[in-house]
């Protein structure tokens, strides 16, 4: 079986062999916007009779349904799944399928109640009730994506690292960006933690996934790194939705 999250700057594909990651690929999301990219690379020399996957692409997505059915391969779609796992206290219409697949996956793998963030595109919060509720989140703007915003839409700066800032406050125009970037970032996390302890209390685990997270996880260690919580979520899905 393939499994495959496309978001919009990276697509992950994993094999699975039963339950077990066999293995996984990791690709910019503009080179699977070619439809003989995604058929070389994601399809070529693998047998498998099922493609599960959730995209944020429409692009890409088009690309996977159109080869699964030259392939005569079936395919299942997360955005079109029906939840079985969870309540829902959220518009279902508007809770995207990598969104559900990291709550359901989380739920599966933890012992709630939980905060998932995925560090992304966007940075998403997602909380999970002790009785398994979906309890709606927040989505918030990443910092790469906040970072990349600025370059493009200011005419005298250049590329910014992602980085931790060596001062405060900074002494030069990078090092201030830098610094603020960050700050901005961290500051927003510090926020709407203290405000998900005050409405599910203290007792909660924070499980971090997404191209980011191990950025985020140096100042915040409480946080549990699951890097194939999504992949994870739309096999369980998958499995759900075709349970005999």
């Amino acid at each position: 079986m393939i499994v495959i999250d496309a978001g919009n700057s990276k697509v992950k594909i994993a094999i699975f062999k039963n339950e077990k990651i066999v293995k996984k690929a990791i690709f910019d999301t503009k080179k699977c916007l070619e439809h003989k990219f995604i058929r070389r690379v994601i399809f070529e020399d693998i047998e498998v009779d099922v493609i599960a996957f959730s995209s944020v692409v429409p692009e890409v997505t088009d690309g996977i349904i159109s080869i699964s059915k030259e392939l005569k391969k079936k395919y299942f779609d997360v955005n079109k799944a029906k939840n079985k796992v969870l309540k829902i206290n959220y518009e279902e219409k508007e809770l995207g399928g990598d969104r559900l697949a990291n709550a359901v996956a989380a739920y599966k793998r933890y012992n709630p109640p939980l905060l998932i963030i995925d560090f992304g595109t966007a940075t998403t919060y997602n909380i999970i009730l002790a009785d398994g509720t979906f309890d709606g989140g927040i989505i918030a703007p990443g910092i790469k994506t906040c970072i990349d915003f600025l370059i493009q839409n200011t005419g005298l700066l250049q590329e910014i690292p992602l980085k931790y800032p060596d001062t405060f406050p900074g002494h030069t125009t990078v090092d201030a960006l830098i610094a603020g970037f960050y700050y901005t970032f961290s500051g927003q996390m510090k926020e709407i933690l203290k405000n998900v302890q005050k409405h599910i209390g203290s007792d909660y685990i924070t499980i971090g996934t997404g191209g980011l997270v191990e950025f985020a996880i140096r100042d915040f260690p409480h946080i549990i790194q699951d890097e194939d919580l999504t992949l994870l979520g739309i096999k369980m899905l998958y499995g759900a939705n075709n349970e005999r």
